[in-house]
């Protein structure tokens, strides 16, 4: 199996698990009194879970991007030239 196929589904499952974690039965459990560092656990719960797929959706990106162009995952880096040969 091709590696595009792997993350294209992966980048499904990421989008179907952030319609879940926002769905509202799964936030109400997060709506108490409780504060965590002066903060409302709710809005923990809520940022934190949108951070969490925003640098996930990121990842996925980069290697949805990487497998596209065909590079490999650690592609050396062309040399710079410096000083009088350059």
């Amino acid at each position: 199996m091709a590696a595009g196929p792997i993350y294209q589904q992966r980048s499904l499952a990421l989008t179907l698990s952030g319609l879940v974690l926002f769905m509202p039965p799964l936030v109400l459990l997060f709506m108490t009194d409780r504060v965590l560092f002066g903060v409302p656990v709710v809005y923990l719960w809520l940022f934190g879970v949108w951070l969490a797929l925003i640098l996930a959706g990121r990842v996925l990106a980069r290697r949805l991007d990487r497998v596209a162009r065909g590079t490999p995952k650690s592609a050396p880096k062309p040399a710079r030239r410096t000083g009088a040969d350059a």
